[in-house]
C-alpha cells in the first residue's frame, strides 16, 4: 500500500509540473513570456505567471495540451499501461479545472470534467489495485 501511495504522489507532483511547464512552453510558441512559475504553499493553486501583450484565454489551456497526449503514450505500452492512462488522463483533466474559467468555449463545461477527471483516475487506481492484486495471487500460487 505504501508504495502505490508513494507512486500516486510521484505522479501527481511530476503531472503537476509538466501541466504549469506546458503553459510556460505553450506562452513560447505564442510569443509571450512565461515570467516564473509558482508552486508557493500562499497561493490556492500553483500557476505560471504569463506576460504577454495580447489577451490570448488559449494560453489557459497550455497545461491541458502539454499532459494530455501524454496519457495517450500510456495506453500504446498495453495492459501495464492502461491504469496509467485513466490516471493520466483523469488528473490531467483536474488540474485543469480552474484553467477552464479562463478560456469560456469550455467555462460551462468546468463542472463535466472535474466529475470525469476523478472517475477516470478512481477508474484507474482501480486498474492498478486489480494489477497489484493479480501479481501477489501468482505469488500465493
Amino acid at each position: 500500500v505504501s508504495k502505490i501511495l508513494l507512486f500516486n504522489f510521484l505522479i501527481f507532483i511530476s503531472l503537476l509540473s509538466l501541466h504549469e511547464l506546458g503553459h510556460a512552453i505553450f506562452a513560447s510558441i505564442l510569443g509571450c513570456r512565461a515570467k516564473a512559475i509558482i508552486f508557493d504553499s500562499s497561493f490556492p493553486n500553483p500557476h505560471t505567471e504569463i506576460i504577454c501583450e495580447r489577451n490570448l484565454e488559449i494560453l489557459a489551456m497550455g497545461g491541458l495540451i502539454f499532459t494530455l497526449p501524454l496519457s495517450f503514450l500510456f495506453k500504446l505500452i498495453g495492459k501495464e499501461g492502461d491504469f496509467l492512462f485513466y490516471v493520466v488522463f483523469g488528473l490531467s483533466l483536474f488540474l485543469s479545472i480552474s484553467d477552464f474559467s479562463y478560456f469560456p468555449p469550455l467555462a460551462n463545461l468546468r463542472p463535466l470534467m472535474e466529475f470525469t477527471g476523478i472517475a477516470l483516475m478512481v477508474y484507474g487506481e482501480c486498474r492498478l489495485g486489480w494489477l497489484v492484486g493479480e501479481e501477489a495471487y501468482r505469488k500465493l500460487i
